[in-house]
């Protein structure tokens, strides 16, 4: 309760409350009081008199209600008239009223704990709700004693359980008896399954929602029933049936090998191997000929290697049957036997005729199609001593050796190696197979070799530039080469010291090429090749070449370059503006270096690519057009010197490459545009002690600029009708574009004086030959 007063001096409250009188806080001219109980709900008054120190007094009253909040209360969870599933636990709501508030909660008529937090309570039932209609009721009640209620009707129904039986697949018909039984089921909770084959009880494993059926035996032929019950966890059950039929095959047999008709030659192994396939099969039969034969089966085959087979037919039969069903099955194949009666075919002999060296190599080529060779004899018979007969040489025995120089190199083919004296020797072989055996005589003559090798090439020759040549000599001797030997004499007569290679270290085929390679570089002179080449008889013979070695120190030569020096290429103003430049040139003894070419355009250094660069031209194109003005271009070329020269870092005399260095300018002008091709400047302006002058020249004019006074006398001539290049006159005169820089004028006259301060004008004229162009600059000199 709060108001205010005024009054003079020392002011008395007096404040009533519904009659009654309380004590106010007074502070300046305002009173308060702070109820200490809740007023009841009704009509309530408040009175206050004020009397100050004159006497004088004033009174007010107010009158007001107090009206206490109902409380509400609602349930949020359950939804009255829903329905929920056996998973339902959680009781919710919110609630409102003043102070402290209690809240009463049952379920079904039975009182349970709700948790109250803030405006909201909850309670999770413990347990879950049977099936059928349930009621949640709920009461508060706050400080002012107001209560509310509420209440919530809802439903539990439980889910159904439900099985399926995938395989087997209703009415279909399995051949055999063991189907794969699987299916899949719902339900809450634990789901205990169980499963019948026409009506016996079957093991099942579960996993997840899946379960699988174990038979434990092998079902008979005719029509079968699968019963699957589940019952979950809430007493929900589901059953399914499933009809199939077991149609058992009767049982295979085959005979894979041999093939029908197919004929075994001598050595061959005739393997019979037989394949069978049914339920419970054994094998009853197994003849040769009518003649049993014991066989071992394993996992459904066998094979057996008959012994003892001449030539002839052969008739093959087995028989197997199926215990359970008693069926039967046969397979028959006739194959046949054809042994070996020819002896072997001896094809080729070598060598004939008259041979040049004493050690000779001995081959023949034997085949047989029928069987395998079982031995080739190598015999041999001087003609000299012909009362000695054939002496043995070597065999070969069933493709192994029992000679140490006698070995069979491929299929058929058979090598014998042997030293031999001077005269005729005749050869005899023999080949022995299943088929019997054949021989082959035949002769040769050995003579020995007298004839020295011939000497075919020596290389380098003429003048090199190379330092570390590859130095070479190849021969040829119908024996063979044994021995090249190669050295090299410098001017003054010392042998160059160096390595040796021949292209056959071995000697067995024979040397046809030798190489020298120098240990240190070759210096400038004339070098002396002596070449010694001995052939496998020690017949030799010698030869000598030469070379001269002269290093490249020219350098290349630039033969030509476009534009030329000094050209003036002129174009409209709106043409492209983009000149090819090209130089060409070359180098005579080593070749140019592309690798080291340097192209320089207006200081720039440009990556040429391997389109624009060769190692005789150089053609380059600007990417965009050119302003008017003078372009540089420098190219700097070297040959292949140190590399032609083989010469590295680390030793003496080294070579470096030769380098050329050219360079050349043009010029780009506007022929169809003002010569001064935009208005002149001066900067700064005003100035005092020096400004510049700043033109765009389109072409090549003569150019003449003067300064006047305000009575246009002329005071000072910077330029006196000079001819100036096309370009940019401006202070930056190291652009790339602009080589030229622009002109200043230090405020003098032209006998150095200085000028006073004022106004100036700057007239530029500018001629290429026809009509004169003028341009006037105003000029303010402040000092």
């Amino acid at each position: 309760i709060s108001g205010e007063f005024t009054g003079v001096g020392e002011v008395s409250v007096s404040l009533m409350v519904d009659d009654t009188a309380v004590e106010a806080m007074v502070s300046g001219n305002e009173f308060t009081y702070d109820l200490s109980d809740k007023l009841a709900e009704g009509i309530h008054t408040v009175s206050v008199m004020v009397k100050d120190a004159n006497g004088e007094t004033a009174e007010a009253s107010t009158t007001f209600s107090v009206v206490y909040p109902d409380a509400s209360v609602s349930i949020a969870s359950p939804v009255a008239g829903d329905t929920y599933d056996h998973t339902y636990r959680h009781i919710s709501g919110e609630f409102t009223g003043v102070g402290e508030v209690s809240v009463s909660l049952m379920v079904d008529g039975a009182a349970v704990e709700a948790v109250v937090e803030d405006n909201q309570f909850s309670h999770t039932l413990a347990d879950k709700l049977a099936e059928g209609n349930h009621t949640v009721s709920v009461m508060v009640t706050d400080a002012n004693g107001e209560t509310a209620t509420a209440d919530s009707v809802f439903s539990v129904a439980y889910p159904e359980a439900s099985v399926t039986i995938q395989s087997p697949s209703a009415g279909n018909t399995y051949v055999n008896g063991s189907p794969i039984i699987n299916g899949e089921f719902t339900g809450v909770g634990d789901v205990d399954v169980k499963l019948t084959v026409d009506g016996e009880n079957i093991g099942v494993t579960v996993d997840g929602n899946q379960f699988t059926g174990q038979l434990g035996k092998v079902l008979s032929h005719g029509v079968h029933t699968i019963n699957a019950q589940v019952t979950d966890a809430n007493g929900k059950s589901a059953m399914t049936t499933v009809d199939f039929v077991v149609d058992l095959p009767a049982p295979t047999v085959v005979i894979l090998s041999p093939a029908p008709g197919q004929t075994y030659g001598n050595g061959e192994a005739s393997v019979i191997r037989v394949e069978y396939a049914g339920m419970d099969v054994s094998v009853t039969s197994f003849t040769i000929n009518g003649e049993d034969v014991a066989v071992e089966p394993e996992d459904n085959m066998f094979m057996h290697t008959p012994e003892g087979l001449t030539t002839g037919e052969y008739v093959v039969a087995v028989e197997v049957t199926d215990a359970a069903n008693n069926k039967k099955a046969m397979d028959t194949v006739v194959f046949n036997v054809k042994l070996d009666d020819t002896p072997p075919v001896i094809a080729e002999v070598a060598p004939s005729g008259i041979l040049k060296d004493t050690w000779v190599n001995i081959s023949v080529v034997v085949s047989d199609d029928q069987s395998d060779i079982t031995a080739v004899d190598f015999f041999i018979r001087n003609e000299a001593d012909t009362h000695k007969g054939f002496l043995p040489l070597g065999t070969v025995i069933a493709g192994s050796q029992n000679s140490a120089t006698t070995q069979q190199i491929a299929d058929g083919n058979i090598l014998t190696q042997g030293s031999f004296a001077d005269g005729t020797h005749t050869l005899k072989v023999v080949a022995t197979s299943e088929g019997g055996s054949s021989s082959h005589t035949w002769s040769f003559t050995v003579v020995t070799d007298n004839i020295k090798p011939t000497i075919t090439s020596i290389t380098p020759s003429g003048t090199l530039h190379a330092g570390l040549p590859t130095i070479s000599a190849s021969a040829h001797d119908e024996s063979g080469v044994a021995e090249i030997v190669i050295t090299v004499m410098d001017s003054s007569g010392e042998a160059v010291e160096g390595s040796m290679q021949n292209d056959d270290e071995d000697g067995s085929v024979g040397i046809t090429r030798a190489d020298f390679m120098p240990e240190m570089p070759l210096g400038e002179g004339t070098y002396v090749i002596e070449v010694r080449a001995t052939d496998t008889h020690g017949n030799t013979s010698s030869a000598k070449g030469g070379f001269t070695i002269d290093f490249d120190t020219a350098a290349p030569l630039i033969t030509s370059s476009s534009p030329q020096n000094g050209a003036r290429l002129m174009y409209a103003h709106d043409a492209e503006k983009r000149p090819t430049i090209s130089v060409t040139y070359g180098d005579a003894e080593t070749g140019v270096n592309v690798d080291s070419i340097r192209f320089v355009f207006n200081d720039q250094l440009i990556n040429l690519t391997d389109d624009q660069k060769s190692a005789t031209q150089v053609i380059y194109m600007p990417p965009a057009d050119l302003e008017p003005g003078q372009y540089t271009v420098k190219i700097e070329v070297s040959d292949n010197a140190q590399m032609q020269g083989n010469v590295s870092d680390e030793a003496e005399g080294a070579r470096e490459a030769n380098t050329a260095v050219y360079e050349f300018s043009f010029f780009v002008e506007h022929g169809d545009v003002p010569i001064l091709r935009a208005a002149p400047f001066n900067y700064p302006n005003p100035f005092k002690d020096n400004t510049r002058i700043s033109f765009v020249l389109a072409r090549r004019s003569n150019v003449s600029i003067t300064i006047y006074d305000v009575t246009l006398r002329p005071v000072r001539v910077l330029v006196d009708n000079e001819v100036m290049e096309a370009g940019y006159y401006t202070p930056a005169a190291d652009s790339k574009t602009n080589p030229f820089s622009s002109l200043g004028w230090d405020g003098k006259s032209s006998n150095g004086e200085d000028l006073a301060r004022g106004i100036y004008f700057c007239v530029i004229m500018v001629t290429d030959g026809v009509e004169p162009e003028y341009a006037t600059l105003k000029l303010a000199l402040t000092r």
